[in-house]
């Protein structure tokens, strides 16, 4: 968790460009600060609280890198300190090199504000309490998997597809329903070209990653198995 205690934005404070749910208009200007918060290496929910004085309006948003990927806005509260929480999703980068995560809050120029600002992530979930899974997609040749893809089920539905477009390397990140069961299925019907295409699945947790299924052989069409050998490759959300 990131913390900063008691900043005050003001106008001395050095400008950003604000927050998109900010009524920022030339007779209500703003004053943005951005608090970084720091590298995401796998897929989780991004929470950010801002904790701000009396009769505040604030706004708040997440960023990765530069890209906002949510702002709340917490508008025209009466007596007392507020709190303003915006949480969201944010999947692994596809390239080995990891998100920068920060908060950007935003207040009216003329009503200048203490805030105390909070970051947390709880990794391997989305900010519905589902599982989510980081995939690491390899091939031996450099030029991508060449049209073959990693097929997710779900019970019996296929929910998403991933693949290696280009490269030695990439991730790819995908959800599944808490309590549901899903396995994986190699598909290279469309594929130009095979050498040899491995994976590892891993899930975020606080302290790094749970590796939940290694390919360390050559994929071949059909279900892996090697995710859970005793139960034919079928895992569960937990």
């Amino acid at each position: 968790m990131y913390e900063l205690e008691t900043t005050v934005l003001s106008t001395q404070s050095t400008p950003t460009v604000t927050n998109t749910c900010a009524n920022a208009t030339a007779n209500n200007p703003m004053d943005t600060l951005v608090f970084p918060y720091g590298e995401l290496y796998f897929s989780g929910c991004v929470t950010s609280s801002v904790q701000a004085g009396d009769n505040n309006d604030i706004y708040v948003s997440v960023l990765t890198d530069t890209t906002e990927e949510t702002c709340v806005a917490n508008e025209n509260h009466v007596y007392g300190p507020s709190t303003t929480e915006a949480s969201v999703f944010v999947e692994r980068g596809e390239t080995l090199f990891s998100e920068l995560v920060s908060t950007r809050v935003s207040v009216p120029e003329d009503d200048p504000s203490n805030v105390q600002v909070s970051t947390s992530v709880e990794y391997g979930q989305d900010c519905d309490g589902n599982c989510c899974y980081d995939v690491l997609m390899m091939d031996s040749f450099g030029d991508g998997w060449n049209g073959a893809v990693l097929e997710v089920y779900e019970g019996f539905s296929m929910i998403d597809t991933l693949t290696l477009d280009d490269g030695y390397s990439g991730w790819g990140t995908f959800c599944i329903e808490d309590g549901f069961p899903f396995y994986l299925e190699y598909n290279n019907t469309n594929q130009g070209y095979n050498d040899t295409e491995t994976f590892v699945m891993l899930q975020g947790t606080a302290t790094g990653s749970d590796t939940i299924c290694t390919s360390a052989n050559d994929l071949s069409s059909g279900r892996i198995n090697e995710c859970d050998p005793n139960n034919v490759g079928v895992m569960f959300c937990q």
